[in-house]
């Protein structure tokens, strides 16, 4: 037994991380996948309020932190946002003037294909909360980071629109399995 759990829980545990090889994969597992191998409803929805927790957690670590991609627990994070989706979503990171995390907000959702924004939604927040700079975050649930022409494209776009209201992008990541992808760091901005 581990810790008191009764032996059901341990068996329960071993299977899991077997079948989906980490606690992480565990963690972002859709709950339809999770059914397959766990015939309680209510351990399902304990394991969704675990991700929670964790996700809370990380949350609280980062905001007002310095919004710096070196930074291990801001990449946890950021990989932990996109986890388990199936299609492309999009979030809008608000960082104040000294590039810390104001507030993480997601913005839209598409399909396979791709996920676009509503610019004056996003600056509409971004002057709400008094930011100075925004990032940009969607996923490719492909697994691969690579960005496309039309995310080059539309983020430029994006770049030039916010600049002339003052407003600086800072970055478009794209999130694909646990590989961030920096347009910046590409030098696609």
């Amino acid at each position: 037994m581990i810790g008191g759990e009764p032996e059901w829980a341990e068996a329960t545990a071993t299977r899991l991380l077997l079948t989906f090889g980490s606690i992480d994969s565990v963690l972002s597992a859709h709950p339809d996948s999770l059914r397959r191998f766990i015939d309680d409803a209510d351990l399902v929805d304990r394991i969704a309020i675990a991700k929670s927790v964790v996700m809370e957690g990380l949350g609280e670590q980062v905001l007002r932190a310095r919004f710096d991609l070196a930074d291990p627990t801001l990449q946890y994070w950021l990989v932990g946002l996109f986890k388990g989706r199936r299609v492309e979503s999009l979030h809008i990171a608000f960082l104040d003037q000294a590039d810390c995390l104001i507030s993480e907000e997601p913005f839209s959702q598409g399909n396979l294909q791709g996920v676009s924004g509503n610019l004056r939604a996003i600056v509409r927040s971004a002057i709400a909360l008094d930011a100075s700079a925004v990032v940009l975050m969607h996923n490719h649930p492909s697994g691969n980071p690579t960005p496309s022409a039309a995310d080059i494209a539309e983020t430029r776009r994006i770049g030039g629109l916010l600049e002339s209201l003052d407003l600086r992008l800072q970055d478009h990541l794209i999130i694909s399995g646990c590989t961030i992808f920096s347009m910046r760091g590409g030098k696609l901005l």
